[in-house]
């Protein structure tokens, strides 16, 4: 007898999504997400290889979790429901074409995923598989670009020159603790320059998430020739100053040039701080302070449930765990408040502040 023929193979089945890049650069890429049902509802998300490393997303089940564990806490504070906001920012049908995603790092390895959901009970819940697309952007490898950074530090003042040399290119310019981007103790001059990398790359791509072109960014936020800058910054703090040459395209051109620099010890203030107030009305006031010298201070006007029964360190702390230690002010003032409560009791508070440190007593 003839061998019966062996039977077909089931066909495989036809997956929920086609992502396809179409093309890429150094700092973006360009996909389409075509779904193979064109009524159906889903979501698609773009993130870098390293934001599911780093928050160990390692299977589609532990990725689509962690979407709705972060659309949840969004709503929460937006002050919106799950299904609004998913509504608004999330959902999509059809087709989409020419999806360009910028701000990604030269040679970084970004992913694009798509999976179908519904809404049931006002969560959105997955319908189908998730289908994942992983890519790199177009590498890139800086040149050798010495520039000059010269630090002059007395106390928590700092004085800076960046001067550029022979670049006559355009360059970003940043001062920061060097602990809050080098988690090494004693970093090498290679993770401080990758660090300072990562500062302009994750820069540039929030402003260009926030609808800032690529020529505003670079214009308004990058510098030519010397540049000075004084600063006051903590106490006793270790700070790197450095200088990215950038690209007109916005991509590193030459490696940075680091200044690591630690800042000194802030002195006790002699200044003497009289608080007092004039144009009281049911919702302004003017607040008043004049001092004996010009060094700098905190001022705050408090409702009487946030000082009633605290010390005055009580009252010093809480400002600065509430309202930090940014808004110093020099010499005298007179500062017209608006938005207080009418038949509301306050209480006016003023204290020196430098570099991270509490330098006069709490003055009311």
């Amino acid at each position: 007898p003839t061998p019966e023929p062996d039977p077909e193979p089931d066909p495989k089945p036809e997956a929920a999504f086609e992502i396809t890049v179409t093309d890429k650069t150094e700092l973006s890429y360009t996909v389409d997400i075509i779904p193979a049902d064109k009524e159906m509802t889903y979501f698609y998300l773009t993130k870098s290889g390293k934001n599911l490393a780093e928050h160990g997303l390692d299977t589609p089940e532990e990725i689509i979790a962690y979407d709705l564990e972060m659309i949840q806490a969004e709503a929460e504070v937006y002050g919106m429901s799950v299904e609004e906001l998913v509504n608004d920012y999330y959902i999509n049908v059809g087709d989409i074409y020419d999806l360009t995603i910028q701000g990604i790092p030269p040679g970084e390895e970004f992913v694009v995923y798509a999976y179908g959901v519904e809404m049931v009970e006002g969560m959105p819940k997955p319908t189908t598989e998730l289908v994942m697309l992983r890519d790199t952007t177009v590498a890139s490898t800086p040149v050798e670009q010495p520039m000059s950074i010269t630090v002059d530090v007395e106390g928590a003042n700092v004085d800076l020159l960046f001067d550029p040399l022979d670049y006559t290119g355009r360059y970003f310019i940043f001062i920061e603790p060097v602990s809050s981007l080098v988690q090494s103790e004693n970093p090498t001059e290679e993770e401080l320059k990758v660090a300072a990398m990562d500062v302009w790359y994750t820069f540039l791509s929030v402003y260009l998430q926030f609808g800032f072109s690529l020529d505003v960014v670079m214009r308004d936020y990058t510098y030519e020739g010397e540049q000075t800058s004084s600063e006051s910054l903590n106490a006793n703090t270790t700070y790197m100053a450095v200088a990215v040459p950038v690209a007109d395209n916005g991509v590193v051109y030459g490696y940075p040039t680091v200044n690591t620099f630690t800042t000194g010890d802030v002195e006790m203030s002699d200044n003497v701080l009289t608080l007092s107030v004039r144009d009281v009305k049911p919702r302004s006031v003017t607040l008043v302070v004049e001092t004996t010298t010009d060094d700098p201070y905190l001022v705050a006007l408090l409702t009487k449930e946030y000082y009633v029964d605290m010390t005055d360190e009580e009252i010093i702390d809480y400002y600065l765990a509430n309202f930090g230690g940014d808004m110093v002010i020099n010499g005298n003032l007179e500062f017209p408040m608006t938005g207080i409560e009418p038949n509301t009791e306050y209480l006016m508070v003023a204290f020196g502040y430098q570099g991270g440190v509490v330098t006069t007593q709490l003055y009311t």
